[in-house]
Order: C-alpha cells, then structure tokens, then sequence
C-alpha cells in the first residue's frame, strides 16, 4: 500500500528523518505525494492525492494537522477530482497495467500557493490528451477550509511546443 509520511529533512538535502512513526493520512487509503500547505492563520493542512486504487475519480485530499505536524487533526475533505477537471482523461492502460475496469482518473504531485490577490491555487498532474499532463486548480478563497467539494475552476491544460535547442 503507498502511504505519506513527513519527513524532516535540514539541512534541505538530509538526511531525513520521519517526524511519526505512523502516516498522518487515514488509515487504510492509498495516498500519495503529500504537500504541507499553512494556511494564513498558520494552521497547517496536508494536501495529498488519494490514490486511483481506492477512488478511480482521482481525488485530491486535504487534512488539518496538528501544529507540530505529527497527526491528523479531523477528517480528511475531497478539495476537487481529477475527473471534473475538463483536461484531465482517464488513464488509457489502466485495465492493462492495474486490472482496474472503468474510467480511472488520478491526481499527482500537488504545489500549493497563495496569489497576491488571495487566491488558492493547486498546480498538479493527471492524464491528459497527450500524456502525463500538468494543469491548474484555481480558488477565489485562500481560506482551505471553504474550497471543499467543487468550489476550484480548473484550467484547461494546453501542450505546449517544445523547440530543438
């Protein structure tokens, strides 16, 4: 099973060290490539990707922690999924390389980041037209809390033309 564990890590390049001996994600789900994002109060939210293995619509997650980052504080809440994104397309060998039936969608890689005009906004990746694919969720709120369950727009992922150097 994949799971998210924080690490602490200074110097930036290690070693590494886990804070908990347990994962802060709930028990039981498949989660991957979590990303600590403090909210403007300072309390701090994992955001993570719960993996296609339980939700084939490619959920992203969010979870409060506690301030020392050590356990999960509440219920983890679905901020949007890859499946309600308009690029986002159900991974084509997914029945070939995962013996998963059905549109199944997933959710990589999150970065967070507060616009100066205090929006959300979640860069991630997903399947897409042309492959591995990054796009863009956007919200009018930097307040996480509000952003649950549909309130991202999310921008449409356009392939861009790489040139020969």
């Amino acid at each position: 099973m994949l799971k998210t564990i924080l690490d602490d890590g200074y110097p930036p390049e290690g070693p590494f060290v886990p804070l908990t001996e347990d994962v802060v994600t709930p028990k039981g789900w498949t989660c991957i490539d979590g990303t600590v994002y403090m909210d403007p109060q300072g309390t701090p939210y994992l955001i993570f990707s719960h993996s296609f293995e339980d939700v084939p619509d490619g959920d992203m997650c969010m979870i409060e922690l506690s301030r020392d980052l050590t356990r999960a504080v509440g219920d983890p809440a679905v901020l949007f999924s890859a499946k309600d994104a308009p690029w986002a397309k159900p991974v084509p060998f997914a029945k070939e390389e995962f013996h998963m039936d059905g549109d199944v969608y997933f959710t990589d890689g999150p970065a967070v980041y507060t616009t100066g005009d205090h929006r959300l906004i979640v860069i991630w990746s997903s399947w897409g037209d042309h492959g591995y694919s990054v796009g863009m969720a956007v919200s009018d709120s930097e307040d996480i809390k509000t952003t649950v369950s549909g309130k991202w727009r999310q921008k449409i992922n356009r392939k861009s033309k790489c040139r020969k150097p």
